[in-house]
């Protein structure tokens, strides 16, 4: 309402008073302003045009270069002449409400200066304040995943500790079980490299690696003394840990041929060394079977 009311004002008295310039400047007469448009706001994109009159002898010229300001910025200058009047339009964005001043430009000899620019705010005539720093939004859930976190905190040693004994057993075992199984692996390896060069190797060669393997096998998963047992020794161990009486008299019966051969220069086909690995085979089956079974029900201390 202010603002329209001192634009009447102005208006009337340019009526009242033709031919008086509207802003007596520094050796220049100018007789109109326009703003289009009328009304802007910050960032919007304005062309004001200033109509001049030349005093005799004056040439104005386009600047060469356009004036820095912070609160506005000219984007181009353009000068035409018409009738005696030279018509200067002037591209610029403003970057701040309120009453600012046209940065000063020189035509050549005259300065354009004190031209008033008013850039209307979106908040003219509203009670409004500004809003202080608000508080970062949290992204949806961050609480909750907070809650469980903390809760987590509270509650997780507790249940560490609760279970702890346990987890460790479980853990011992596993690991017992892995490491336990090595002896076992190793043996089936050398029962397929046996069974695979059985026909290239002599029946002392061959007897002499499985009996000896075996033997070693029985010592690492038992704890058991096997290798420096008697045929006679071997059966009575070997049955402490395979409860099938007949299996066990079949492998101290293979282990004693096995003797026979090492030491007897004998020589046997293919098919009694393949049932003699089935033998070793089996007997690896159940006393893995035998050790597990005995490991679960003791657990690991």
């Amino acid at each position: 309402m202010k603002k329209t009311l001192l634009m009447i004002l102005a208006g009337f008295f340019f009526m009242v008073l033709p031919g008086v310039s509207i802003f007596p400047q520094n050796g220049l007469s100018v007789k109109d302003i326009i703003f289009l448009p009328k009304e802007f706001y910050v960032g919007d994109q304005v062309e004001l045009r200033i109509s001049i009159e030349e005093e005799p002898g004056q040439q104005l010229v386009l600047p060469e270069a356009y004036p820095d300001s912070v609160l506005l910025e000219i984007h181009d200058v353009t000068m035409s002449r018409d009738d005696g009047l030279v018509e200067l339009r002037i591209l610029f964005t403003p970057f701040a409400p309120g009453t600012r001043s046209l940065p000063a430009i020189d035509l050549g000899g005259a300065v354009l200066d004190k031209v008033k620019v008013y850039t209307s705010s979106l908040l003219d005539g509203e009670n409004v304040k500004f809003q202080g720093i608000r508080k970062p939004l949290l992204v949806p859930g961050t609480k909750l995943l907070l809650g469980i976190f903390i809760g987590f905190l509270f509650i997780g040693p507790v249940f560490v500790l609760s279970f702890a004994g346990t987890i460790r057993r479980k853990f011992n075992l596993i690991i017992a079980s892995r490491r336990g199984r090595r002896p076992g692996r190793k043996l089936l390896k050398v029962l397929r490299e046996l069974a695979e060069s059985k026909d290239g190797l002599s029946s002392r060669q061959f007897y002499f690696t499985l009996s000896d393997e075996y033997r070693k096998y029985l010592l690492q998963r038992t704890d058991i003394d096997f290798l420096t047992s008697t045929s006679t020794d071997f059966g009575k161990n070997l049955g402490k840990i395979i409860k099938d009486k007949a299996f066990v008299q079949s492998a101290s019966e293979m282990i004693l041929f096995s003797d026979s051969i090492k030491f007897g220069g004998v020589t046997v086909d293919s098919s009694r060394k393949d049932h003699d690995l089935d033998i070793v085979r089996k007997s690896m089956e159940l006393i893995e079977k035998s050790v597990e079974e005995k490991a679960r029900r003791k657990g690991p201390k």
